[in-house]
């Protein structure tokens, strides 16, 4: 949050080569990477993409037993 406030943008990243980036930051064995969080200043362009607000409802997620 402060990183906002400073005017800085972040975002989770999962979707990436969990090897290659643990290789290119010489991670040891006990060690693993689990998301980038890229962090910058965004262009005063910078738009969220169309599905970034979607919502699902929380049945999409729950499910009763």
């Amino acid at each position: 949050l402060e990183a906002w406030d400073l005017g800085i943008g972040y975002v989770w990243v999962r979707g990436y080569e969990k090897r290659v980036l643990d290789e290119v930051f010489d991670l040891p064995s006990n060690l693993e990477s689990v998301a980038l969080l890229p962090i910058g200043y965004p262009s005063e362009k910078a738009r969220p993409a169309p599905l970034h607000a979607r919502k699902y409802p929380i049945e999409h997620f729950v499910e009763e037993l």
